[in-house]
């Protein structure tokens, strides 16, 4: 019987092909958690006015990503697209909601509770 290439490789301790895959494993929910503080389906839409705006304290980072709020794209779609940290950027969308800036909407349109 031939040996075939992968009688020949030697698995080393550690080696990714004795690794669980993501879907065998189990993930434990971390403490910061983005899921109990934005849902990432929502939509945010913008509520404020630009003269609210204006006297807001809001730093460069949250104006950027305010810049990106349009009343289409989900939370996730703009993680992507901000290219911030998931957390630091849903830190900022989580702030901006308290600062009543933004309204969270379902993909129907309907206000998130």
């Amino acid at each position: 019987m031939a040996n075939t290439r992968r009688d020949r490789i030697t698995l080393l301790p550690g080696d990714r092909g004795e690794a669980p895959r993501d879907n065998e494993r189990e993930f434990a929910a971390a403490s910061s958690d983005i899921r109990r503080v934005v849902q990432l389906a929502s939509v945010p839409w913008l509520i404020a006015t630009h003269e609210e705006l204006l006297a807001l304290p809001l730093d460069g980072r949250a104006g950027f990503v305010l810049s990106l709020i349009d009343g289409r794209c989900t939370v996730e779609m703009i993680l992507d697209i901000a290219g911030l940290p998931e957390d630091e950027a849903i830190d900022i969308l989580d702030r901006l909601r308290q600062l009543g800036v933004i309204e969270l909407h379902d993909s129907q349109g309907a206000p998130r509770q």
